[in-house]
């Protein structure tokens, strides 16, 4: 794992989260939430877990969160994933990479 491409996938995610349009909302069980609040929430959530030292972990949440609010990723921040978890990455992590780098906003 290499745990400064795993901050540098942390960063694009936040700048992901300030390019999303305001006007996009998540609703679940919860009621309905700002996708780019979601976004920031995601990011503040791995920057913490950073503290542990659990990078892999936090890639993988990251990259499932990400895919339960259909965020679609650019072929950069993809890269970057998929080279932070290096010889680690598992087949379900490589196809939920795929899976976001093909979604439709």
């Amino acid at each position: 794992m290499n745990k400064e491409l795993c901050d540098e996938f942390i960063n694009q995610i936040e700048n992901l989260s300030k390019t999303i349009n305001s006007e996009e909302f998540i609703k679940d069980r919860f009621g309905t939430h700002s996708k780019a609040h979601i976004l920031e929430y995601y990011v503040l959530q791995a920057r913490r877990l950073i503290k542990y030292g659990e990078y892999t972990i936090i890639l993988e949440d990251l990259l499932s969160n990400l895919d339960e609010i259909s965020v679609t990723l650019d072929e950069r921040t993809i890269n970057i994933a998929r080279q932070a978890f290096g010889e680690r990455i598992t087949e379900e992590m490589e196809l939920l990479l795929e899976c976001l780098a093909g979604k439709g906003g």
